[in-house]
């Protein structure tokens, strides 16, 4: 697909929503110079509330990495596994989570608190609920989304990681469902050498995590950035009791940038 034709197709998906030609103009502007790899679905939640499962996601070249970039690439340690997450930290970065914040480089990364979300779960019959917040990288022209059930769950406290060269540091959006480059791998082997120091001892993960954690992502590991959802096979299975008790859809944002 060429960039004019998916630029067309991102605004013709755009929401009808009252400003139909608005949207129309975005979806333009921001993909008519890009120039498509390929395409990828979203099959699990890690990355609510910006990308939903049946999503599917346009793919393109990344020749630099930064930080804010919601990437594809192959797992580390599997590369059978394809995963998108978005990047935190570049080689050099220090970082850190400590009472649910992240801390890069020594700096509490800023958030906003925008709402609180009732959902149900892909696979779930009951609703959950979490804190939406608007969170903005160093570096980044626009803040992204993200969803916690709490500041209090068993990745919100992490040693400082020290990212190496030629790596780096993930996290998906849905920080309190997904397992990311705070999980390092290798947790038995940590968790024998240091059995009082265990750095995650006191957060909730316990020392025989399986090895294949994800841990820091090689640049080479990198498939492409994803730049948008182009559609979705997204259901909603809210049901309307659900629905009194305040609890709502997780719509894909088709067209919009990521």
């Amino acid at each position: 697909m060429g960039a004019i034709a998916m630029a067309a197709l991102l605004a013709a998906a755009a929401p009808l929503a009252g400003s139909q030609t608005a949207q129309q103009q975005q979806a333009i502007d921001a993909f008519k110079d890009i120039v498509p790899v390929g395409m990828r679905s979203i099959v699990s939640e890690h990355m609510l509330p910006n990308l939903v499962v049946g999503d599917r996601v346009i793919m393109v070249a990344i020749p630099e990495p930064k930080r804010g970039n919601v990437v594809i690439f192959q797992h580390p340690n599997n590369h059978n596994l394809v995963m998108v997450d978005r990047i935190i930290g570049l080689p050099g970065d220090t970082v850190e989570v400590k009472g649910g914040r992240l801390i890069l480089n020594g700096e509490t990364v800023p958030r906003t608190m925008v709402r609180e979300v009732i959902y149900l779960p892909d696979g779930s019959t009951r609703p959950a609920r979490a804190q939406e917040y608007q969170e903005q990288l160093p570096g980044e022209t626009a803040p992204h989304l993200i969803h916690e059930f709490s500041d209090t769950e068993g990745l919100d406290e992490t040693p400082a990681f020290e990212v190496p060269a030629g790596h780096l540091f993930m996290m998906g959006d849905n920080r309190d469902n997904s397992e990311d480059s705070r999980a390092p791998s290798g947790h038995r082997k940590l968790a024998t050498e240091f059995p009082e120091g265990w750095p995650y001892r006191g957060s909730g993960l316990p020392a025989d995590t399986r090895d294949d954690a994800i841990g820091f992502v090689p640049i080479r590991n990198l498939m492409g950035r994803a730049v948008a959802v182009i559609f979705s096979l997204n259901t909603c299975r809210v049901s309307e009791e659900m629905r009194a008790e305040g609890a709502e859809c997780l719509r894909p944002r088709i067209g919009q940038p990521l």
